[in-house]
């Protein structure tokens, strides 16, 4: 295969699969000659991802410092001076009285090079580079523009030259954000290639970390940069989110303007774009989120320096000996004990303040001489307040997880789980035993958090694959997200509100929205339910903070609870934010849509609507209108339940609002149209969507296709595929997987297959295919022509893809062998591949696990099994619990294992499960009582008239077990009695049937019928005067048939019987009724024949 066409941009037309031609002859009608054959999803060229670290290049450059600089390093080796050459000696200063060695260094300071001819493995970078990117990743005409416009500047101040908007050779990706006087996320966006604002506040979820909602020195006002794309200039330049732009070139000259606004951007951008082609910008980066990545002499390995702040008041003479570094002023020794014990100054930290004598105010120090002069004027005893820095070195980590885009999933595990935050937490253990620092809210923590982020981020981004929807969830961002809380609460450092949002983002991204809720509990102190009241910390590894608790983890919650389909907490939580219990969480428009969207998917529609019309008509205080995206939400869900004139009504509705339609409304009135079954005005749909400006994606052209699979119209859908082609959108998976269904339901299966392997077999398709969910549908199709060999097939193919299965996958796996008796098969999936991909069984899984341990006879592990997921785990619904209760008495009774089945009936009631109907029908069919084989259960020994006797209905269902009649009987009536002590009924099936068996049996068996008969119509219609009173007690019936057998029993004392008779069991129970009252009164009959007739010669001989 050559790689060259494989990434190619335009597919090759020779070689490409057709899948026009495809579901013509699948449609069994001939090919019409269109010209051009259809060809699928091309490769395009791979996105490539830039490093989320700062770079610093393999040799250090240092920039020129002017003579006389004392921030230059000066322990390096001269060039030239030889092995044994020894450096000038650095300025210090004593301040124990003793005189150093500063006027030997002012003499030799005239002597030094400049700076830039310093070489040698011993020299360190100044802290201060400008950010550089690794260029080789980006795309080439991105890399040769950042390599012919270097930057200017620092690592906290540096200028660029961006292109202006369309005049580039590539964009810039950048999108700018507007934060208010208080530092808090504006409403209006910027996205620096279109030159389009925005007044949406959901831009802050798009990014899915809250970067506008800033902690610290970064919680300023200014034009914020939000996003920066990885294959744009802005990236190939170092930008990131975080970062401020805080000024712009003049429209005239060099000369550069502070900005404040996205107004005053957008006013120099335009007026620039008059004059040139490029703009010239100031980026300032948070003194806060900066880290100083040196390398370690002879390792390799890079080290991130962090620089912790903190205030001692000390007497002079201070005690100190200083050094003059690059870095500043270092304290070299101590010579008081009780400053390094007491007050906390440590070797190697730097001063970088000292107050004013005069003023107290706080000055810069950058050099000796500075501390002296600012020293030497106090006398002795006078106190001196100092500022100092001290260095925290962690582990530097660029790149958090794999690089390579495609790394497998075990090595993306196995990096985003490394020591990626190790260096980090290690510096925040050694800052936490620091007195005089506080190691929360420092920059190290600050720094430990922003690698969590990283981390977190960047295995969600490479997690979820865009071009294969229909994945699944994948969960490695879970993994994650558990590594972080470990990392976390190993070095006591609470979660901030941006943190505690990509980690609730990660478990949602796995579909962990339990997980999401706990840890925002755990992580704030408050309970997660909306009462607003905090929760004891014991037993909670991590440290509560508070302050992490805002407006976006706030509506992280409510969305949480909405995915987990409760709509019930949803509300409860939104109420706290609403009335104050979740403070600083006073909901805005993006958080009514979340539970706008929670309640509407809970299946409340009416609680739904009345919210959405509280919003539009603004009936109560507070509530703000309804944005797009309101809209959008209350469209889909109408859409979903097929009222489309609902939908068309908020279609109008918004519009005459002055809401403009976006992608997402179009889709929703589509989805409405194609619902009701007439797909041309959905076509209409799609034209009109394209003559207002909005390009159509493929969800957009999937609706519709799906509506056209879904009644059969094969060349309705290829013209709209050749429509979506030629208007440069490909199909994806879930194109191909809603083909494949619709082929399925209308009978095709093996027309489904031959597309499926058609185009995993094309390279210019396959990516289009390496998805679950087609997988999944060419299982489907395996399965219901019986192929069972071609579905294990297809998932070894799949495996060996790299494809992880879903749920749903492994799901259809196991039901289709068991299905067709593979019993062994399923056991194996559900044990093996379940652990291997971390997939939580749900209760369709396990309810197959237990018919196939039923199916080889394992009935005590069934029974193990169902015990376990039946307590505080609620996997299984109630439902699927009796269902799977009823497998496992039939499965037993099948067998004859009487007391087993008696057991798990025990079981069945002491979990306060009443028996339905199924569960009767379970019993009767596992003893073989009951015939299903026709339309709805019924006895399998009914009489069209009670003058005909009984005759067997099929002998292929019934097999009489002989011996073990009585033992079926005997359980018949255990059930009953069990069910009697709930007093509750048995059903008019069961009834029946156990009055048949009773009768067919004969003698005593026959006799205990009879009184079943009479206790349930005296019981039943008391008063009826056909039938004798009778009188009931406490008894068994168990005990009564014993008693039958013994001749004690009297009608004046038998057991209780409740009955409850349907409608359709009427019949039933009338037939065997009558058939008991048959039979005995042909008994009767007999021996009064018997009696009466005269004896025979033989008798009266004798």
């Amino acid at each position: 295969m050559a790689t060259g066409r494989l990434n190619s941009p335009t597919p090759s037309r020779a070689n490409a699969f057709s899948l026009t031609r495809f579901l013509a002859i699948a449609a069994g009608t001939s090919f019409p000659r269109l010209g051009l054959s259809l060809t699928l999803c091309p490769h395009l060229p791979r996105r490539r991802t830039l490093p989320s670290q700062v770079r610093q290049p393999s040799r250090p450059v240092y920039p020129r410092h002017p003579l006389g600089s004392f921030s230059s390093a000066m322990s390096v080796a001269w060039p030239g001076d030889g092995e044994d050459a020894v450096p000038p000696s650095p300025p210090t200063y004593d301040d124990t009285g003793k005189s150093g060695s500063w006027p030997d260094f002012l003499s030799t300071l005239s002597r030094q090079p400049p700076l830039d001819d310093v070489a040698g493995p011993a020299a360190t970078a100044p802290a201060n580079l400008p950010p550089v990117l690794d260029t080789s990743t980006l795309p080439r005409a991105v890399a040769d523009y950042v390599a012919g416009h270097p930057i200017k500047g620092d690592a906290l101040t540096y200028r660029a030259v961006l292109p202006l908007p369309g005049s580039g050779p590539a964009k810039v990706g950048l999108v700018l954000a507007q934060l208010g006087s208080k530092g808090d996320g504006a409403r209006q966006i910027l996205d620096y290639d279109t030159r389009k604002t925005s007044l949406r506040d959901a831009a802050v979820e798009e990014d899915g970390y809250g970067v506008l909602e800033k902690d610290g020195e970064a919680a300023v006002p200014g034009v914020l940069i939000l996003k920066v794309a990885p294959d744009g200039i802005a990236a190939g330049f170092g930008f990131r989110p975080g970062d401020y732009l805080t000024a712009t070139s003049a429209t005239l000259g060099n000369a550069l303007w502070p900005k404040s606004t996205l107004e005053g951007v957008m006013s120099a951008v335009n007026s620039r774009g008059v004059v040139a082609e490029d703009i010239e910008v100031e980026i300032r980066r948070p003194a806060a989120a900066f880290v100083d990545t040196v390398a370690t002499p002879g390792k390799g390995v890079g080290v991130s320096v962090v620089g912790e702040t903190y205030e001692v008041t000390v007497e002079r003479p201070l005690g100190l000996s200083i050094v003059e570094t690059p870095n500043g002023v270092t304290i070299s020794s101590i010579a008081d004990p009780i400053l390094r014990s007491r007050v906390g100054i440590a070797e190697g930290d730097r001063i970088s303040h000292i107050d004013n004598a005069l003023t107290s105010k706080m000055y810069p120090v950058s050099t000796v001489a500075g501390v002296v002069s600012a020293c030497a004027s106090r006398a002795p005893g006078v106190k001196v307040r100092l500022r100092l820095v001290r260095d925290v070195s962690v582990t530097a980590s660029a790149d958090l997880v794999c690089a390579d885009t495609e790394c497998s999933t075990e090595e993306m595990e196995q990096e985003a789980s490394s020591s990626a935050l190790d260096g980090a937490v290690m510096g925040y253990r050694s800052l936490s035993d620091a007195p005089v620092v506080r190691a929360s809210g420092s920059n190290t923590h600050r720094l430990l958090l922003s690698r969590c982020r990283e981390v977190l981020g960047q295995v969600v981004k490479r997690s979820v694959r865009p071009e294969a929807p229909g994945s699944g969830a994948s969960p490695l961002p879970g993994r994650a997200a558990d590594r972080v809380l470990q990392s976390l609460a190993s070095a006591a450092a609470p979660l901030d509100s941006r943190t505690l949002l990509a980690v609730m983002a990660s478990y949602s991204a796995s579909e962990r929205h339990a997980d999401a809720v706990a840890t925002f509990e755990r992580a704030t102190g408050y309970a997660a339910d909306g009462s607003g009241s905090r929760v004891d910390a014991t037993g909670n590894e991590l440290v509560p903070n508070p302050t992490a608790l805002n407006l976006y983890t706030s509506t992280a919650l409510v969305r949480s609870y909405g995915r987990l389909g409760s709509a019930k907490y949803a509300k409860r939580a939104f109420r706290a934010m609403a009335s104050g219990r979740y403070p600083g969480s006073k909901p805005d428009v993006r958080a009514y849509n979340v539970v706008l969207a929670a309640i509407a998917n809970a299946g409340s529609l009416t609680e739904a609507v009345k919210l959405f019309d509280a919003m539009k008509w603004g009936m109560v205080e507070d509530v703000p209108p309804p944005d797009v995206v309101s809209y959008n939400t209350m469209m889909d869900v109408l859409a979903k339940r097929g009222r489309t004139e609902e939908v068309y009504t908020l279609f109008y509705n918004m519009q005459q609002r002055g809401l403009k339609p976006d992608r997402v409304t179009y889709t929703a009135l589509m989805k409405a149209i194609a619902a009701g079954g007439d797909v041309e005005d959905g076509r209409e749909v799609l034209r009109e969507m394209t003559s207002a400006g909005i390009q159509p994606d493929v969800q957009s052209y999937n609706t519709l296709i799906k509506a056209l699979c879904d009644v059969r119209k094969w060349f309705d859908a290829q013209s709209l595929i050749r429509e979506m082609e030629y208007a440069g959108i490909f199909p994806d998976a879930l194109t191909y997987a809603y083909l494949m269904t619709g082929l399925v339901k209308a009978g095709k299966s093996r027309a489904a297959l031959t597309l499926f392997e058609s185009a995993i077999l094309d390279p210019t398709t396959v990516k289009s295919t390496e998805s679950p969910v087609v997988y999944t549908v060419a299982m489907e199709a395996a399965a219901a022509i019986g192929d069972i060999p071609r579905v294990m097939e297809i998932l070894e193919r799949m495996e060996a893809s790299g494809i992880v299965p879903t749920l749903k996958t492994l799901t259809l796996v196991m039901q289709t062998n068991i299905r067709y008796g593979k019993h062994a098969v399923a056991l194996e999936i559900y044990r093996g591949h379940f652990e291997k991909y971390d997939i939580k069984p749900d209760g369709l899984v396990i309810s197959a696990s237990i018919r196939a341990l039923c199916g080889l006879g394992q009935f005590e592990n069934a029974a193990s099994t169902l015990s376990s997921y039946r307590g505080a785990d609620r996997a299984m619904t109630g439902r699927q619990i009796m269902n799977a209760y009823g497998e496992i008495l039939q499965s037993t009774l099948r067998e004859e294992r009487f007391d087993l089945a008696a057991e798990v009936f025990n079981e069945f009631l002491g979990a306060n499960y009443i028996p339905s109907k199924s569960t009767y029908e379970s019993i009767l069919r596992g003893l073989r009582l009951v015939d299903t084989s026709r339309s709805g259960p019924r006895t399998t020994r009914p009489t069209n008239d009670c003058n005909e006797g009984l005759s067997v209905l099929s002998q292929e269902v019934i097999r009489d077990t002989g011996k073990n009649r009585h033992a079926r009987f005997q359980f018949l009536l255990q059930i009953i009695d069990a069910v009697d002590q709930r007093k509750v009924p048995i059903s008019g099936l069961f009834y029946s049937a156990a009055v048949r068996e009773g009768t067919d049996m004969g003698d005593i068996y026959r006799e205990l019928s009879l009184d079943m008969l009479r206790v349930r119509r005296g019981y039943k219609e008391d008063g009826d005067e056909n039938h004798d009173n009778v009188e009931l007690s406490s008894l068994t019936w168990q005990n009564a048939l014993t008693a039958r057998m013994s001749g004690e029993i009297t009608l004046s004392s038998m057991p209780v019987l409740r009955v409850q008779i349907g409608k359709a069991e009427q019949r039933a129970v009338q037939l065997a009724e009558k058939a008991a009252v048959y039979r005995r009164m042909q008994k009767l009959k007999k021996e009064k024949e018997i009696a009466s007739s005269p004896p025979s010669q033989d008798e009266s001989s004798e």
